[in-house]
């Protein structure tokens, strides 16, 4: 596996735009919990929200260029009062910088991709690296959107060598796509 992921943004893809929904999942693998979401994502260039649901909840997360306005919306339980006040949105001024790892579908890789195929019926590239750690390895696994370098399907696996097996694996992939001008009510702040 040669080219090397790094966290950092592309500048291929600051001026996309775009809607999407990602299926997310997370597995310990010591104890084989699977937590799964489902990620829904509206980028204007540097403006975004993102509304993450899961068996928790909703938690939505707006960046209108100087602030992320974020709402988290929590599950009724069914011993929880119902009269108690509903979720009220936060908003904090941030920098372009401060906000950009929530933007997962920005990533720089070196090296050359190879041919990934079809995610979200979109020809990608696949970029491959592994690091080794002390007591066992990292890997990931990016596939690219080939003209937008938009992330499109990521697979990032922690194993250790003293247990022999995967401790950590968390998938991210694209089921749909939609790459154009988003209008400002797609990208506004939860209310």
């Amino acid at each position: 596996m040669a080219a090397i992921f790094a966290g950092g943004c592309s500048h291929s893809t600051d001026n996309v735009s775009f809607k999407g929904v990602w299926n997310v999942q997370k597995t310990n693998g010591i104890s084989g919990d699977t937590t799964e979401a489902v990620v829904t994502v509206a980028v204007s260039g540097p403006r975004f929200r993102i509304s993450t649901r899961d068996e928790e909840g909703e938690t939505v997360e707006c960046y209108d260029g100087t602030t992320l306005h974020r709402l988290v919306t929590p599950v009724l339980l069914e011993s929880r009062d119902a009269s108690a006040a509903p979720a009220t949105p936060t908003r904090e001024a941030k920098a372009n910088i401060q906000v950009e790892s929530k933007r997962f579908w920005k990533r720089s890789f070196s090296g050359n991709g190879m041919a990934g195929g079809q995610v979200a019926d979109r020809d990608t590239l696949l970029f491959q690296s592994r690091e080794k750690m002390l007591d066992g390895e990292m890997t990931m696994q990016a596939w690219v959107d080939a003209p937008t370098k938009v992330v499109l399907k990521k697979i990032f696996t922690i194993y250790s060598s003293q247990i022999e097996q995967a401790v950590s694996k968390t998938s991210e992939e694209c089921r749909e796509i939609q790459f154009g001008p988003v209008g400002d009510s797609d990208v506004a702040p939860p209310a």
